[in-house]
């Protein structure tokens, strides 16, 4: 792993569709692959972590990689540009064009980058926050 980044892999998902893809790639990943993964279900104290959205920030800023989990659907449970899976993507894309960290898409359920991006739904930020995954995948 790069000394300058705490975490190779930061994992960003919805939890309402995301959450099993999440764990399975969290498992591969770190379990296997035996790279160093923050995703909040293990990272974080459920319950008291009161400075958990600043915490997640602050991963974020400390990963060479941002993976998103994107499935069928996502648009749909993107309730409102306040949503926090929609900061934690600007603060992804903020990242990669300051300091260069990779943001990889995990297509999940036979979605695809043409589906994401013709969506008139499709969350701008990951239309253009996602590089296409053969361009990074070298990197884990």
């Amino acid at each position: 792993m790069n000394k300058e980044f705490k975490y190779d892999v930061f994992i960003s998902y919805k939890r309402n569709g995301g959450t099993p893809w999440a764990e399975l790639l969290y498992i591969v990943v770190d379990k296997i692959i035996g790279k160093n993964v923050f995703i909040d279900r293990n990272n974080l104290e459920s319950g008291t972590d009161k400075d958990w959205e600043n915490d997640i920030v602050d991963a974020i800023r400390s990963s060479l990689n941002v993976v998103v989990v994107v499935f069928p659907g996502i648009q749909d449970v993107l309730y409102k540009r306040k949503d926090f899976f929609i900061r934690e993507l600007q603060e992804a894309i903020r990242e990669s064009k300051e300091r260069r960290i990779n943001i990889i898409p995990f297509y999940v359920d036979g979605i695809s980058s043409a589906e994401i991006s013709s969506s008139l739904k499709g969350p701008t930020e990951i239309k253009s926050g996602c590089t296409p995954l053969s361009k990074n995948i070298r990197i884990l």
